[in-house]
């Protein structure tokens, strides 16, 4: 069976996507990936670097690629930075290549909406400006002071990764990339736009309905592009 590789925005964990895609998961296998700290993988120490995040994930993901169909990589906000940054790793080693690449409500280095003081911001003015911010949080977590003190700091180190995420020459990646954003996100068609430069195997940008987490917002406009893509 083919595998869609699932990688999440900062602060969040990937298993949480899976649950997102229940008729996807009747065709194509649905494999998380967290980060250190993230998800079931909370004990863990943090990273900083996305160069560090790659080595992580690159470790995780191919041990998983025997005996598959094929696979392919979803990543959202932070994610999608990790999808182009895992899969121009594996082409540079000589590893297996998606077959395809998602990238969702991202953008290329140089154009980040991120403010830049977010990471330096105490973990009550960081939970509470990100969730204004960004969008997509539920009043019940955004005024829970107990999840603020488990997940601002994971939130902050991944925003900081992100902010440093600066490498002098972005690589362009053998794999057919589909890029993705919201109608009302903080990212928009003209930074999807930008990802063109960096597909050499065909490219297509996508608008769908709702803010930066129209993932969460309306999954299955999601799920049924990734069917179409992925199944026929």
């Amino acid at each position: 069976m083919r595998k869609l590789f699932l990688l999440s925005h900062a602060g969040g964990n990937s298993v949480a996507y899976a649950a997102l895609f229940p008729s996807l998961a009747r065709q194509v296998e649905l494999v998380p990936l967290d980060l250190p700290g993230h998800g079931k993988r909370m004990g863990e120490s943090l990273l900083e670097a996305v160069s560090d995040m790659v080595l992580d994930l690159r470790a995780r993901l191919l041990p998983e690629l025997g005996g598959t169909e094929g696979f392919a990589l979803f990543g959202h906000s932070m994610g999608g930075i990790l999808a182009h940054a895992l899969t121009a790793s594996l082409l540079e080693a000589g590893d297996p290549v998606p077959a395809h690449v998602f990238i969702s409500s991202t953008c290329t280095p140089g154009r980040h909406h991120i403010p830049q003081g977010f990471p330096g911001l105490s973990d009550q003015d960081l939970w509470r400006e990100s969730a204004a911010y960004f969008g997509g949080m539920a009043d019940t977590i955004a005024s829970s002071p107990e999840l603020m003190a488990l997940f601002a700091p994971i939130l902050r180190a991944d925003l900081k990764a992100v902010l440093d995420w600066s490498p002098r020459r972005l690589a362009a990646v053998d794999s057919p990339l589909t890029v993705l954003c919201g109608d009302r996100d903080i990212v928009d068609l003209q930074d999807m736009e930008v990802w063109r430069r960096y597909a050499t195997r065909g490219f297509a940008a996508n608008v769908l309905p709702g803010g930066h987490f129209h993932l969460l917002e309306r999954p299955g406009a999601v799920e049924e592009m990734l069917r179409k893509i992925l199944c026929g």
